[in-house]
């Protein structure tokens, strides 16, 4: 694509309606809600308006987080003296201004850790992984993110019709994802598989004056997940393990467990105190009670389902059914998955 036909692109895509975007992206954001600890640390660092794209939100000494739902999962940035670690990379069009825009914070991004396999969460490996020094993930989730090729390729096709036109740096974005579209048409598996993996239930790493621990407890959101501590700054990315005041994704290829989740949840909360500030992988920066009411809608998901299983219930019927727990959440068109999945879990554990 000539810069000329970039720059049409660029006009026509004013022209969609702000109207328009909101009714795909919308109704989701104001759902979610910042606890009432996190609320009082987290600072807002730059907001939309204020030449950035993304909503960045200073939630810890050196640490930002873009908490953005219409983009893929949150991203956390933690900034060194001169290098920098950034949590996630969204979808493909939002990595070249991801990367560009954390680094306005003081330092070069060297490292990326993904904290689970899913496309919105790692689909801007392949535009960065040349970019950055380390790229990092759950050996689990190696493999699953090598499969998943074609997806990314798509979402980078994709990619452009995403862009908000009416945020700040719209066209700067617009062409780093047209970028991406161009990128795509080389990408292979490898160029999104990360170059380090993490093993265990617990590593340290450091990068430059940075301080981070990793965890991955063990089965929950799925097979792969890991949570970033940033034990200094007393900050958590729990990536999906926590969907603040969401309905959270069960994904039934990924190993999902709806016991393993709460019992993973139960270990990320001991790691929190009174001020720990959680950045959730979608809705708005938490802490420990929010955590607590992701577990506690784990528990009562598998409560409610299970005695509907007990009666003989119908699948059909339980995923038609809701709950006190599920009211006035966002991401409502996928609290049936929910509750199917959770069906068949518990099915499978009465039959032994």
């Amino acid at each position: 694509m000539t810069q000329t036909q970039r720059i049409g692109t660029t006009r026509q895509a004013r022209q969609v309606s702000r109207r328009g975007f909101l009714a795909t992206t919308g109704g989701l954001i104001g759902a979610a809600a910042f606890g009432p600890t996190a609320l009082a640390r987290a600072t807002t660092a730059t907001r939309l308006g204020a030449g950035t794209y993304f909503p960045w939100v200073q939630v810890g000494k050196g640490i930002h987080a873009a908490i953005d739902l219409s983009s893929g999962g949150n991203v956390m940035v933690a900034t060194g003296t001169s290098a920098a670690v950034m949590v996630d990379t969204k979808f493909p069009a939002f990595a070249a201004a991801l990367k560009r825009e954390a680094e306005s914070f003081g330092s070069t991004v060297t490292h990326v850790i993904n904290t689970h396999h899913h496309a919105d969460h790692t689909g801007g490996n392949g535009v960065l992984k040349g970019e950055v020094d380390v790229l990092m993930a759950h050996n689990k989730a190696a493999s699953r993110i090598e499969g998943q090729l074609a997806r990314y390729v798509g979402a980078a096709r994709g990619g452009p019709r995403q862009i908000d036109p009416e945020r700040d740096s719209f066209e700067t974005v617009l062409e780093e994802a047209q970028v991406a579209v161009e990128q795509s048409e080389g990408w292979t598996a490898k160029d999104f598989v990360p170059d380090a993996l993490i093993t265990s239930e617990r590593e340290e790493l450091t990068v430059d004056n940075i301080d981070l621990v990793l965890y991955h407890f063990g089965p929950a959101h799925t097979d792969n997940d890991v949570i970033v501590h940033a034990v200094e700054a007393n900050v958590l990315h729990t990536g999906d393990l926590c969907f603040n005041g969401l309905h959270p994704f069960f994904d039934s290829t990924a190993g999902v467990t709806c016991r393993g989740w709460s019992d993973v949840l139960g270990e990320v909360i001991e790691l929190c105190d009174n001020d720990t500030v959680v950045v959730p992988g979608h809705g708005d920066i938490t802490d420990r009670d929010g955590l607590k009411t992701q577990q506690q809608y784990m528990d009562q998901l598998w409560e409610h389902v299970a005695a509907e299983v007990a009666k003989g219930t119908a699948k059909a019927d339980v995923e038609a059914m809701s709950w006190s727990f599920m009211d006035g959440l966002g991401f409502e068109q996928i609290r049936s998955r929910a509750i199917g999945v959770v069906y068949d879990e518990v099915t499978a554990a009465a039959d032994g």
